[in-house]
C-alpha cells in the first residue's frame, strides 16, 4: 500500500477478511503510521488554551484540494457555537441518557460491518434496492425509501429517545459548520431537496443538517461494560468481548454508497472515572486525500471531556480507525467513545432528485406522527 508517497505493509482487518464479499480491507497500525509519519491532528492541551494557543478549530487542504475540517468542543470555549455542542453532548443529561438508551436497544438491531469491522446501529431512511413491494393485485409498485426496523414500534421509545438526542447534537454542530465552514453547511442544504426525508427530523428551520440515515459505533475497552450488541442469533454462541473490542476498530474504506459531500463524524467520549472519557487506544482516525489512498493526516478523536468532530467527504477519502495495543497497561478499561456518522445513501438523493414531492414509506406508522 502507498500512503503518502511511501511504500507500508499492513495486515486485513479480521473481520472483513472473513467476508463473503471477498473484499478484505487493511487495517493500519501504530506501527505502519510511524513509518508514514502523517502529520498528527489533535486538540490544544489546557496550558495552551490558556496561552491562548487554542487550536479548536483546523482545517487541513490536501494538494489535490480535498479538505478535512476538524472541531474540538470543549467546556471552556470562547465561542458559543462550541459551547453549545458540549453541553448538548456532554454536559446534559444526553451524554448518560444516550448510553442507556443504546443499551436497551435490542442486539437483534445492530448490524455486523464486514465492509468496515465492527457493529452499528443504523437509523433513518433506507432505499429498496433488494424489496420488491406489490399492490392488492400483485402488481409491482415503484421502488421507494422506507423507515428502517430500529424504529419500528417494538423499539419505538428506545428507537425515537435516540433519534432526539442525535438529532439536538446534529442541530449544534450544523451551526458550528455554518459559522466556520459555510461553504461545507450550504453544500449539506442542497441536498436537502424533500426535508421529510431528514433523520434524524429538521429541528429548526433556519439551521439544520440534513441526512437521511446515521450509524452510532463504539469503540474503546469501556464498551465490555455496556450491553454486548452481536447477538447470539448472527455469532451463535456470542463472540468474546475481546473479539468485539478488536474488532471495533474500523478497518481503512471509503464509502461507495453515500453521495460525494462532507459530512461531520461525531466523537463522544463516554465513561471513565469522572464519565466524560479516558484513555481510549486505536481510536486515532487515518484520513487520505483520495478513496485509494495517498498523502494522509491521522487525527486524534479522543479527548476527555472534549467532543470531537471531523467533518470530510467519506466517499472520495479513504479513512479508518489506526490499530493500537488495546490491552495496554496505560488504556483505560472504562472508557469509551461513541461516534455518531450521518449521511446521505445514493439510492435516497437520486429518489428526491426524481420524487421531490413524494411521500416515503413510513414503515410503522409512527415516524411522521412523531415529527410533525
Amino acid at each position: 500500500m502507498c500512503v503518502g508517497g511511501r511504500e507500508v505493509d499492513f495486515n486485513f482487518h479480521p473481520a472483513t477478511n472473513r467476508t463473503q464479499k471477498g473484499k478484505p480491507h487493511p487495517q493500519v497500525t501504530e506501527v505502519i503510521m510511524k513509518k508514514i509519519k502523517a502529520p498528527i491532528i489533535k486538540p490544544s492541551t489546557p496550558e495552551e488554551d490558556k496561552n491562548n494557543k487554542r487550536r479548536d478549530i483546523i482545517e487541513v487542504t490536501f494538494d489535490n484540494k480535498k479538505q478535512v475540517c476538524i472541531i474540538y468542543a470543549k467546556k471552556d470555549s470562547p465561542c458559543p457555537f462550541l459551547k453549545a455542542i458540549h453541553r448538548v453532548a456532554i454536559s446534559s443529561n444526553n451524554h448518560k441518557e444516550l448510553e442507556e438508551l443504546l443499551n436497551k436497544m435490542p442486539s437483534s438491531k445492530f448490524s455486523i460491518d464486514d465492509s468496515g469491522g465492527g457493529r452499528y446501529l443504523k437509523q433513518g431512511f433506507g432505499w429498496q434496492a433488494y424489496i420488491e413491494s406489490r399492490d392488492l393485485d400483485g402488481n409491482i409498485l415503484p421502488k421507494r425509501p422506507f423507515v428502517m426496523d430500529t424504529l419500528d414500534t417494538t423499539v419505538a421509545a428506545v428507537g425515537y429517545g435516540i433519534v432526539n438526542i442525535i438529532g439536538q447534537i446534529l442541530h449544534t454542530t450544523a451551526a458550528a459548520i455554518l459559522n466556520y465552514f459555510p461553504l461545507v453547511y450550504h453544500s449539506n442544504q442542497e441536498h436537502k431537496i424533500n426535508p421529510l426525508l431528514a433523520c434524524p427530523p429538521l429541528q429548526n428551520d433556519r439551521v439544520n443538517w440534513f441526512s437521511n440515515q446515521y450509524a452510532i459505533r463504539q469503540v474503546g475497552l469501556g464498551i465490555a461494560n455496556t450491553k454486548p450488541v452481536i447477538s447470539r442469533a448472527q455469532h451463535h454462541n456470542g463472540p468474546s468481548i475481546e473479539k468485539q473490542i478488536s474488532e471495533s476498530c474500523v478497518a481503512l474504506h471509503a464509502d461507495s454508497g453515500d453521495v460525494s459531500c462532507m459530512h461531520p463524524l461525531v466523537y463522544i467520549p463516554q465513561g471513565g472515572s469522572k464519565g466524560v472519557g479516558g484513555v481510549v487506544k486505536s481510536s486515532d482516525l487515518l484520513v487520505c486525500e483520495h478513496a485509494t489512498g495517498g498523502k494522509s493526516i491521522q487525527i486524534v478523536t479522543n479527548e476527555p471531556d472534549v467532543v470531537c468532530i471531523v467533518i470530510l467527504n467519506s466517499r472520495e477519502c479513504l479513512h479508518g480507525l489506526i490499530k493500537q495495543d488495546d490491552w495496554s497497561s496505560d488504556n483505560d478499561p472504562s472508557a469509551y467513545i461513541t461516534r455518531i456518522i450521518p449521511y446521505i445513501t445514493n439510492g435516497v438523493d437520486n429518489w428526491m432528485k426524481k420524487n421531490p414531492n413524494d411521500m416515503p414509506i413510513d414503515t410503522f406508522g409512527n415516524y411522521f406522527n412523531r415529527n410533525q
